[in-house]
């Protein structure tokens, strides 16, 4: 029984001491940047340029419906 209980505590808490990614760091001295991006139909549209190809990227929210006060 105390193995079983011991065995709980390490499966339960060992995630805990795990680390996930670090901080997102902007690097220039304001600490902001801006960043172009075309608005098309309320669809925000950023260029993107990977591996010298330039890609259009669709930035969505997540959120199902606006909520309008």
């Amino acid at each position: 029984m105390k193995i079983k209980n011991i065995l709980f505590l390490i499966i339960f808490f060992l995630p805990l001491l795990s680390l996930a990614q670090g901080k997102y760091v902007v690097n220039n001295k304001k600490g902001v940047d801006k960043i172009n991006f075309k608005l098309l139909n309320n669809v925000i549209i950023i260029p993107v340029e990977v591996n010298g190809v330039q890609l259009s990227f669709l930035l969505d929210s997540g959120v199902s419906k606006p909520n309008c006060i």
